[in-house]
């Protein structure tokens, strides 16, 4: 865990590529987590995992001040990838995409990296391009278990050790 308030610079190729990993390291951790990565232009992705539960969120024009982070045409391309529209009302303010098990792990990875790369286009020059990543645990929710699934079995103190090899080797 690299803490709400100290994030590790990544070039944006390091990222996406050990994107899938991360997201299955989470899912191996009894606490719920969430991984931020903050672009040089300020857009984001980011993502909560709660036992085999992640959600996916892009950053959308919601909670932005002054001009927008997205443009419409940004937006349709999100849509037509299947993220889901902002819902500020319903507590969903990002573009958002939510999956259960294990395909999960690949199926937000590749839909993270289109918008990342092809979407908010930060894939231009991935190698010099650095993003700000953030992990941390946050006060769980409850998310029903599905039948059958059982809970991980790592120590905490394994489990971080794994985040911080993790993480330190993508620069």
């Amino acid at each position: 865990m690299t803490g709400e308030t100290s994030p590790v610079a990544v070039s944006v190729r390091s990222f996406l590529g050990n994107l899938p990993e991360l997201l299955a390291a989470m899912m191996l951790d009894p606490r719920v987590l969430v991984a931020i990565a903050d672009y040089e232009d300020h857009r984001y992705v980011q993502f909560w995992v709660e036992g085999n539960f992640i959600v996916a969120e892009v950053i959308s024009n919601v909670n932005v001040v002054e001009g927008d982070a997205l443009t419409k045409e940004q937006e349709a391309q999100l849509i037509a990838a299947g993220w889901s529209i902002p819902d500020p009302k319903a507590g969903r303010p990002n573009w958002h995409r939510q999956e259960w098990g294990l395909t999960a792990v690949v199926t937000l990875a590749k839909a993270a990296a289109d918008a990342s790369t092809r979407i908010l286009r930060q894939g231009s020059t991935p190698d010099l391009q650095k993003v700000m990543l953030k992990t941390f645990p946050v006060q769980k929710r409850r998310v029903k278990r599905r039948h059958g699934e059982k809970a991980a079995s790592n120590t905490q103190d394994a489990i971080d050790a794994k985040f911080e090899n993790l993480i330190q080797g993508w620069s």
